[in-house]
């Protein structure tokens, strides 16, 4: 709306012509990255905007699509002129940013000048102060002024992630949030999902993918994290979960510890009355370890509940659960019981 009407005050009001050099060169343009391009519009209206946007030092104007290019800069030793028969090149007489006065103050880069009835002159923030945002393997896609807005994409073979593509800049101020990444078509297509797990960390550039899991449930495998390679994509997995209602509490390893169940809703331990090998087995191997190597008394008493008594395992059940138990007891958290795993070809992460 805010280039609506300064377009309507520039072309109603006039703006002075004498900032503007009217000697155009046929055939070329001025190649600028990201210039401010304002459509189906004439060639003295794209120097007229080009005098009222203060960033504006020449224009590219497109005579066969009758569009207008503002330039912040001009044509030097460093960034000459190229051939372009579609376009007239131009300049205004300004040398710098900083000689445009409007009014009582000097236009900045994101400023824009207008001239209103009696020649007074209006001084309007209408870009972003702050640099755009960079997004590795990404491009900038579209680019307005007046309001200001980036929308960011991706460049070829890189696919974008996030939830805010398009950032905004209030006048004068600072880009809002951005939320987009971009990582390779190898590594986005196929992101491998696991069953009952969950992704707790990603990355991009390099791309890479941490898993985890919910509470109550336990990992077996050699390798949580996986990267990415442009080309070949994700490197293998091996990572699984299982639902738990066993854990083992009171060591700084995660092989050995006073045992401990999730029942009722609660965690709590388990009494030593009647548990042997067979009990603790079943024990190891539901935490992923191929079986018990000890029992033992070691990590002491817990707290809370004790949930169990009198276990009585096959030794070919899933978990302890599954074996028989009583949760009426007589017995004290001195009779806690613990369980050393053995760890023989088991993965340590």
């Amino acid at each position: 709306m805010l280039a609506f009407i300064i377009l309507i005050q520039i072309g109603e009001l006039g703006v002075v012509m004498t900032e503007i050099n009217q000697n155009k060169v046929i055939g070329k343009r001025l190649p600028v990255k990201w210039p401010g391009v304002e459509k189906n519009i004439g060639f003295q209206m794209c120097l007229r905007k080009c005098v009222a946007m203060s960033y504006c030092l020449s224009i590219n104007f497109n005579r066969v699509l009758l569009e207008c290019e503002l330039n912040e800069r001009k044509k030097n030793d460093t960034n000459d002129l190229v051939d372009d028969d579609s376009y007239f090149y131009a300049e205004t007489v300004r040398v710098d940013h900083q000689s445009n006065v409007c009014g009582d103050k000097i236009c900045n880069n994101y400023s824009t000048c207008v001239t209103m009835a009696g020649n007074r002159k209006v001084y309007i923030e209408t870009d972003c102060s702050e640099s755009e945002i960079h997004v590795p393997n990404g491009n900038i896609v579209q680019r307005t002024y007046s309001p200001a807005s980036i929308t960011y994409g991706c460049i070829k073979d890189f696919i974008g992630y996030g939830t805010i593509q398009t950032i905004n800049c209030s006048n004068g101020g600072k880009w809002s949030v951005l939320d987009y990444q971009c990582e390779h078509k190898n590594c986005s297509e196929t992101t491998p999902v696991i069953p009952n797990g969950i992704i707790v960390q990603r990355r991009y550039s390099p791309a890479s993918i941490t898993y985890g899991c919910d509470p109550n449930y336990i990992s077996h495998g050699s390798k949580q994290t996986i990267n990415c390679t442009v080309g070949w994509g994700w490197s293998p997995l091996d990572y699984r979960y299982s639902i738990s209602y066993t854990r083992l509490v009171g060591s700084n390893v995660s092989f050995e510890g006073r045992v401990e169940v999730y029942l009722n809703g609660s965690w709590g331990t388990v009494c030593d009355d009647y548990f042997g090998m067979s009990e603790a087995d079943v024990v190891c191997r539901s935490l992923g370890f191929p079986g018990a190597l000890q029992v033992t008394y070691k990590y002491g008493s817990g707290t809370g509940a004790i949930l169990m008594d009198n276990v009585n395992c096959l030794s070919n059940e899933t978990t302890i659960l599954d074996c028989g138990y009583k949760t009426s007891h007589d017995c004290s958290h001195a009779e806690d019981i613990g369980v050393i795993a053995n760890i023989e070809g088991v993965f340590l992460s």
